[in-house]
């Protein structure tokens, strides 16, 4: 069987969820009302579950060093 998931948001949980999904094999389109990238922070910080989360993904290194 085949799999599409369209996820609308690129914010922090939405990214999330793309890049679990996209982890797992499933295809996913991101559309995002925004038409420019915001740069930088926009949250105080990252809390442990998140980091937990983004360690699970592989991505934690690159977020809290980027």
């Amino acid at each position: 069987w085949l799999c599409f998931f369209s996820q609308a948001g690129a914010g922090p949980t939405g990214l999330v969820l793309a890049l679990t999904l996209a982890k797992n094999g499933i295809p996913v389109r991101i559309i995002e009302k925004d038409s420019q990238f915001h740069v930088g922070q926009r949250g105080s910080g990252l809390q442990p579950r998140t980091l937990e989360l983004f360690r699970f993904l592989g991505v934690a290194d690159d977020i809290v060093n980027g």
